[in-house]
């Protein structure tokens, strides 16, 4: 399995509504990659084009404009979709289950009409045992999957099963429609970190997402958020409160980050996705190198040495109460050498 990167440039999606028989643009210039071992969680609120961008990724849906390259160099068209190029598994919202089989079953049935033939007969059962283990179905791997309303598996367990049977296609890239969709607070977070252990293998992921807890964030390495159609926010959930220190940030912005520790960013910038500035990943180190470089400015204005930590077994009473913290020693000041005194040219003589 090779490690694959998707990289949409400027895409545009138009589509006809029957109602007026109008063109409507439903993705309005996106720019966005999806990079290998890494897992992108897509929001925004209902109509904003989250399903949309899956279909383009899916190759199910032409773009009107723009282009979608795989690896920086294949540039994919309608000829060339990128299931036809890689490995794509594609997980929809609703589990699609055979009720009468049991969860090995149902991997096993799904290796044999996914894997080429030559390869089903010799390591097909060692496929399905990786990927009960990956997916901590092990103990459930002879259970009945049943129906929804009288099954022994939870509604967790079923998703995984629907997650299972892509993987063992060994699939390079990932796709799931809203994965965490009517599960239970616990059984999401069990979701997204069976992805994370799937995107350290090498998948790609992405992956519609729906109100993502607190707790959740730390399995997800890029968030995406649209709205009406448009890439408002592309960055890691954990440098979200890095808006508040752009340079084009709103009062209201920087009320809604400064709420509290406890505040989901997730869900901010989804509810008030509209009051916030484009935030992308160079926006970001942007922030990052303006900081620097003001540091570096107020460093050499003010003579500063290095920080260091004040030890706690200090002599000094006026150290020891300082025991523990930071503090910044002021450099000394060097003296510039004074240049030799030159003598009148009558004196020189």
């Amino acid at each position: 399995m090779d490690p694959v990167r998707i990289d949409l440039d400027s895409v545009c999606v138009e589509v006809r509504d029957h109602s007026t028989k109008d063109r409507v643009q439903v993705l309005r210039n996106v720019s966005l990659g999806f990079a290998p071992r890494s897992v992108t969680a897509i929001m925004g609120q209902s109509g904003s084009g989250k399903t949309t961008l899956l279909r383009v990724l899916a190759g199910w849906l032409t773009p009107s404009s723009g282009t979608v390259t795989l690896n920086g160099d294949t540039r994919l068209s309608p000829k060339m979709p990128l299931r036809s190029v890689v490995s794509l598994g594609f997980v929809p919202r609703e589990d699609v289950l055979a009720p009468q089989l049991t969860v090995r079953e149902a991997l096993d049935h799904a290796a044999r009409m996914r894997m080429p033939q030559a390869r089903v007969r010799r390591r097909r059962s060692e496929l399905v045992d990786a990927v009960l283990r990956r997916l901590d179905l092990e103990s459930a791997a002879d259970a009945p999957i049943g129906t929804p309303e009288r099954s022994v598996l939870s509604s967790g367990q079923r998703r995984r099963v629907s997650i299972g049977m892509e993987l063992v296609s060994e699939c390079s890239v990932l796709v799931l429609d809203e994965p965490t969709s009517g599960l239970s607070g616990l059984g999401a977070l069990q979701i997204l970190r069976v992805l994370a252990r799937i995107a350290a293998s090498g998948v790609t992921i992405v992956a519609v997402i729906h109100q993502p807890r607190r707790d959740m964030l730390q399995y997800i390495d890029q968030l995406a958020v649209l709205s009406n159609g448009e890439l408002r926010f592309a960055a890691p959930p954990t440098a979200a409160a890095a808006l508040d220190r752009l340079q084009d940030r709103s009062s209201q912005v920087a009320s809604l980050l400064s709420s509290g520790p406890g505040v989901n960013v997730a869900d901010i910038v989804v509810d008030h996705i509209d009051v916030f500035p484009l935030v992308t990943f160079d926006s970001l180190r942007a922030v990052e190198r303006r900081e620097r470089a003001e540091a570096r400015r107020t460093q050499r204005r003010l003579h500063l040495g290095p920080a260091v930590t004040v030890d706690a077994a200090s002599s000094s009473d006026e150290e020891a109460d300082l025991a523990g913290e930071v503090v910044v020693v002021p450099a000394p000041v060097l003296a510039r050498p004074r240049a030799p005194r030159r003598l009148p040219w009558r004196k020189q003589v």
